[in-house]
């Protein structure tokens, strides 16, 4: 009798293992489009939200302006190629 309550426990958790495996594949099918659609949404939202005025713009324009200013304070940069003289 114990050998029977035993096997019939293994093949019930066995079935509750194998039924939540395939519960959580069924809605993660439906749940997770819908999750990574709502992350999507907001952070093409917060990212929208952000217009010329804002302060991480201008501050991206003031540094690639001082990147100029530094360029341009080293001079220009000029393509040069060897020439090999032929000794005769």
């Amino acid at each position: 009798m114990v050998f029977q309550a035993g096997l019939i426990a293994f093949f019930r958790t066995i079935l509750i293992f194998v039924g939540i495996y395939y519960g959580l594949k069924f809605l993660m099918r439906f749940l997770f489009p819908w999750i990574i659609k709502r992350v999507l949404k907001k952070q093409f939202s917060n990212y929208s939200g952000q217009g010329p005025s804002s302060s991480t713009q201008n501050d991206t324009s003031q540094q690639s302006n001082s990147k100029k200013e530094k360029k341009d304070k080293l001079g220009e940069y000029v393509e040069y190629e060897e020439i090999k003289e032929n000794d005769k």
